[in-house]
């Protein structure tokens, strides 16, 4: 594009602006359809979209609540079952919280997180102890 063709042009400044923009625009679009399926309960589909986006968009404004929208979404998933979840699925939960009250120690979403975690944990505890087989 232009900056490579013309990187000391008249109107570098101005392009890298405009691609800024553009990225920002690109960024929030995918991050609030990401968002999309948390609001709208579909949570699978939340953590699926989630973690792409953490992967696709890292250290953006956005980090901070893609990371809170993955544990959310996954521990409400397991919640809204049924049926017992899988075990792999609650460890999966523990490990999106400890990621973000590793990454966010101070967020806003701190309290939300560990509560989450202490339930989570709590599942696989129980899960284990289901699990052991008897003397």
């Amino acid at each position: 594009h232009y900056v490579d063709l013309y990187p000391e042009g008249a109107y570098t400044s101005q392009v890298i602006i405009h691609l800024e923009k553009l990225d920002n625009k690109l960024t929030l679009k995918s991050f609030n359809a990401a968002k999309l399926y948390h609001e709208l309960e579909y949570y699978q589909a939340a953590v699926v979209a989630l973690k792409y986006f953490q992967e696709e968009f890292p250290n953006t404004i956005h980090s901070e609540e893609a990371a809170f929208l993955v544990a959310a979404s996954q521990h409400k998933l397991l919640k809204s079952e049924n049926k017992i979840a899988a075990q792999e699925q609650w460890i999966k939960a523990v490990e999106y919280c400890q990621a973000f009250l590793h990454a966010y120690p101070n967020s806003e979403y701190t309290a939300a997180v560990e509560k989450m975690h202490h339930e989570s944990s709590l599942h696989t505890a129980t899960l284990n102890q289901n699990l052991r087989p008897s003397s």
